[in-house]
């Protein structure tokens, strides 16, 4: 029995790797962090300016909805906060799961579902840029999962909500959709001019007019995201050696499209 229980079962450490790889991509990384408050605050008007490694964040000014859930009021201190251990004394080490980035997150996505005035992101853009050499679309969706975990105690269900970002090139109507590796870079592109008045609208009208096309394939994309987590699933149960444990992941529910973006490519740079 004492060996049973203490028994140590091999562990791969590229499966461990691979894991954390994923876990890193979900969840972001400390400068996602980092130029989340810096983003957001520049839209509230807020100052966050560069201290040592970090920021000095006047939390106070930061909208009620946010600077209520911490006890901050006008007037009150800065915080310095830091996103990289160790960090000196009187600095706020802010991970991306610290409940500064979440509210900050979860506020900036409030306003731009229901109140486009107010908001500082939009659901809908365009920009000119050299990082992509055809006309790309991203796309932001919330797609929620059901986990059904089976075991010897009996079954048990969890409701998973994820967001998705998926990008496609080329036509709207006959899109070729971009592998994951494809659409990271896109997520760093960078403006490099600005649009015309009138054209961000228009390329994004020729976009939505193709959605019968494009959105016929979202299903299937959500599909091939569920058998991802069930692999993972599989994986983790693997390498933990969990046996009399069975996974099934399904979708739940309508996906809800989030954001619709227009990349352009910016010849003249090139």
């Amino acid at each position: 029995m004492t060996r049973t229980v203490f028994a140590h079962q091999p562990v791969q450490a590229d499966e461990v790797a691979a894991e954390l790889k994923a876990v890193t991509r979900a969840i972001g990384t400390a400068t996602d962090a980092r130029e989340l408050i810096v983003e957001a605050c520049k839209g509230y008007g807020v100052p966050a300016v560069p201290d040592g490694k970090g920021l000095r964040v006047d939390v106070g000014r930061l909208p009620r909805a946010i600077a209520t859930r911490f006890d901050a009021v006008p007037g009150s201190p800065p915080w310095r906060v830091g996103f990289e251990l160790p960090v000196p004394n009187g600095v706020i080490y802010v991970p991306r799961t610290h409940p500064l980035v979440e509210a900050i997150g979860q506020h900036v996505l409030d306003l731009a579902l229901e109140d486009e005035e107010t908001a500082i992101a939009r659901r809908c853009g365009a920009m000119w840029t050299a990082g992509v050499d055809i006309r790309t679309v991203l796309l932001l969706l919330r797609v929620r999962f059901l986990i059904d975990t089976t075991r010897e105690r009996g079954p048990q269900s969890t409701l998973a909500e994820e967001c998705l970002v998926l990008a496609f090139d080329g036509d709207p109507s006959a899109p070729r959709w971009l592998g994951d590796d494809e659409v990271e870079p896109l997520l760093l592109a960078e403006p490099t001019r600005n649009v015309v008045p009138g054209q961000a609208q228009r390329w994004l009208s020729e976009v939505l007019a193709a959605r019968d096309s494009w959105s016929a394939m979202l299903s299937e994309r959500v599909d091939q995201r569920a058998g991802d987590l069930l692999t993972a699933h599989r994986r983790v149960r693997q390498a933990a050696n969990l046996r009399g444990v069975r996974f099934t992941v399904r979708p739940q529910g309508d996906l809800d499209l989030l954001g619709v973006y227009a990349f352009m490519p910016d010849r003249r740079t090139a």
